[in-house]
């Protein structure tokens, strides 16, 4: 499958709103899910936008930077890191402690992203020399399946391994095998890169792991199964968007159309 025509809708956008429209089906189907909060004049509900002020900025700094071309994604990140030491010491919260603590996590995520880049670079040199990564492509382009029935079943792999792996490991392990066997498919990098985040993430609110369910479960005090079970529709969600997203590859491509057209 080829993946030609741009449609004029973002990726982004339609996984908001399948979040959205879950959220929707959920509440209407159980009214107690939502119960109704105490009414605000409008006045208090603006004032409570300073709150997600800083945010705003820094997500228009990092994304509308590269959006317009004012910078790359690693120019972008360094912005970003900018930006946030500038909203800090403007709300008087920059500390010889808080840096020192900002600095040590940074240290330990870079050191983590090194070791697991220096693992797959040498996976990778590995599967050069034994030409594994070459007779696999091979091997694919003999198969007599459609190139949406091989993703489909690259995509579940995908799922499986986000359940037990950190995301980045899996981006750094994986890609250099599976990338070249989806481009003999026929589809764009660019969109198996989206499609690949979009998997790995669901990984991290599946079970056994599901990092991000044991933060949410942390903080708030209840149990990690609850939350599991809570989040099975939004998981059915997303796997919908990765099905729509691999039949229509379009949808994905049109923002990067639109951020390298002159």
């Amino acid at each position: 499958m080829q993946c030609g025509a741009r449609e004029p809708a973002g990726h982004g956008i339609l996984i908001t709103l399948a979040i959205i429209v879950m959220t929707l089906l959920l509440v209407r189907r159980n009214p107690e899910l939502a119960p109704r909060g105490e009414r605000h004049p409008i006045a208090a509900k603006v004032a409570t936008l300073t709150a997600v002020g800083p945010v705003a900025v820094l997500f228009l700094l990092v994304v509308g930077g590269i959006y317009i071309g004012l910078a790359t994604p690693t120019e972008a990140a360094a912005l970003g890191a900018l930006g946030a030491l500038a909203l800090c010491a403007a709300r008087r919260r920059l500390s010889l402690e808080n840096l020192r603590h900002a600095l040590l996590r940074t240290l330990e995520s870079s050191a983590m992203i090194l070791l697991i880049i220096a693992g797959a670079y040498l996976l990778g040199y590995f599967l050069t020399l034994t030409r594994v990564t070459e007779d696999l492509v091979e091997s694919i382009g003999a198969l007599a399946a459609p190139p949406v029935l091989v993703f489909l079943l690259i995509a579940v792999a995908y799922l499986v391994l986000g359940a037990f792996m950190d995301q980045i490991a899996i981006l750094a392990l994986t890609v250099p095998i599976v990338l070249p066997v989806v481009e003999e498919l026929g589809y764009d990098p660019i969109w198996f890169g989206v499609m690949v985040v979009l998997l790995a993430e669901i990984g991290l609110v599946t079970p056994p792991l599901g990092r991000n369910v044991f933060i949410v479960a942390r903080a708030t005090g209840r149990p990690a199964e609850e939350i599991f079970r809570a989040v099975v529709p939004y998981i059915v969600a997303m796997l919908i968007l990765v099905l729509l997203f691999t039949l229509f590859p379009q949808i994905v491509l049109w923002i990067p159309e639109t951020v390298s057209a002159p």
